[in-house]
């Protein structure tokens, strides 16, 4: 007998001191071909122990493994290659035998307009693809030369604790991709978290989605926390990037991809929307 529903969540990770971490929380209805955001939860707020208080609350969201997909986070899952060496000291010609590493190389040598050399510590190949090798370029992508070293840090910490699988996502990358898909003008992903327009941006995004996606069902307590709250807004993207995932609807590894290596997940160009239900 086909389950009730399957649960995908998706992890909006903020530093520990700033307690805006969000869980979203999106259950699928094969049956009707319904998707539900069931819940917003900040699980920091009030706690005593922040990390804690994240591991509960994703426990208690993903307790029925019979339903729950897995987890799309949106922070690194893994280190650059050359930190990667579990405390090993490797000398410069080790590191540059590693696949990761190799494959960048490959990588900045097919670049018309070369950037400066990747840099084994700073830089993971699915971070170059989505910059330098994607159809749109997405030159903001987290890495460890700009904000993604703290995240990271907390991440590695957090990850063997949470129930899994767990999935890196980028949701700037996401927001693009089904926004085109959907046929939302380009406004939207370039200014979604702009202190400026975010607000404006979120919420013709949220109403397109409502009148272009019926299949979807958003509270409206939760809809004006997105238009409110960018963390709140890009849980919800990592969450159904999470059901994307686990319907096949993601942007394949390119060939000769380092198979040991992690993977952003973003959508497909062109989405097929009736798989996704």
């Amino acid at each position: 007998m086909e389950s009730l529903f399957y649960r995908s969540l998706g992890l909006e990770l903020s530093g520990p001191r700033t307690q805006r971490t969000t869980i979203a929380v999106i259950d699928h209805y094969p049956q009707s071909q319904r998707l539900v955001l069931r819940d917003l939860v900040t699980p920091e707020v009030g706690s005593d122990d922040p990390d804690q208080a994240i591991k509960v609350g994703m426990e208690a969201l993903a307790h029925d493994q019979r339903h729950y997909t897995g987890c799309a986070v949106h922070a690194p899952l893994s280190l650059p290659p050359a930190l990667e060496a579990k405390k090993k000291i490797l000398s410069s010609s080790q590191v540059a035998k590693n696949p990761e590493v190799k494959w960048m190389d490959e990588m900045w040598k097919k670049i018309k307009d070369r950037p400066g050399p990747f840099v084994p510590y700073l830089h993971r190949p699915a971070e170059v693809w989505l910059r330098y090798k994607a159809v749109e370029r997405f030159g903001d992508v987290m890495s460890f030369a700009t904000t993604g070293a703290a995240l990271a840090a907390r991440m590695q910490y957090l990850q063997h604790q949470l129930p899994g699988p767990l999935n890196e996502v980028f949701p700037r990358a996401v927001l693009k991709r089904l926004a085109e898909s959907l046929g939302i003008r380009n406004f939207v992903h370039k200014k979604y978290s702009d202190l400026e327009h975010g607000i404006t941006a979120r919420e013709e995004f949220l109403i397109q989605l409502g009148m272009k996606m019926p299949q979807l069902f958003l509270y409206d307590k939760d809809v004006e926390k997105m238009i409110l709250g960018v963390n709140f807004f890009n849980a919800f993207l990592c969450a159904l990037m999470q059901h994307l995932i686990y319907r096949g609807e993601f942007e394949d590894r390119p060939k000769g991809y380092p198979s040991a290596a992690t993977w952003i997940y973003i959508p497909r160009i062109h989405t097929n929307w009736d798989k996704v239900f």
